[in-house]
């Protein structure tokens, strides 16, 4: 009889406006989900607010789906210890179709400051 077998993980990151700065772009967070793992949770934990000269909007995802882990975001939703949990991946989980990386999306006007650890768990099929 055949059987397939999964392992739970987690992978995070740190978003730092110190580090990685807060220019209107996609910043690529260097973490990684793999080929096939299927995302089933994430959340955000913000531990400085996230601050705007203008009406910022802040999304997570990964490469080829921008938004999908959190969509974008007014600025003023990551203000300090709030905890921002994203889209209803248990409804609607998440496969990577590819090895994708972490990235945070800020639009509409540059961040001036923010901090935040993002927290995303999956599944990955065993061989």
């Amino acid at each position: 009889m055949a059987r397939a077998l999964s392992t739970t993980k987690q992978v995070s990151f740190l978003y730092d406006f110190a580090v990685d700065g807060g220019l209107v772009s996609t910043i690529q967070m260097g973490v990684f989900i793999p080929n096939n793992a299927i995302i089933y949770y994430g959340v955000a934990k913000v531990t400085t607010a996230l601050t705007s000269g203008g009406a910022a909007t802040i999304a997570v995802g990964y490469t080829g789906g921008t938004g999908d882990l959190i969509a974008a975001l007014a600025v003023a939703s990551w203000s300090a210890d709030a905890v921002i949990e994203g889209v209803d991946l248990p409804g609607a989980s998440v496969e990577a179709t590819a090895n994708r990386q972490l990235a945070v999306t800020i639009a509409t006007a540059a961040l001036t400051a923010g901090v935040f650890v993002y927290t995303v768990l999956y599944i990955e099929l065993d061989s």
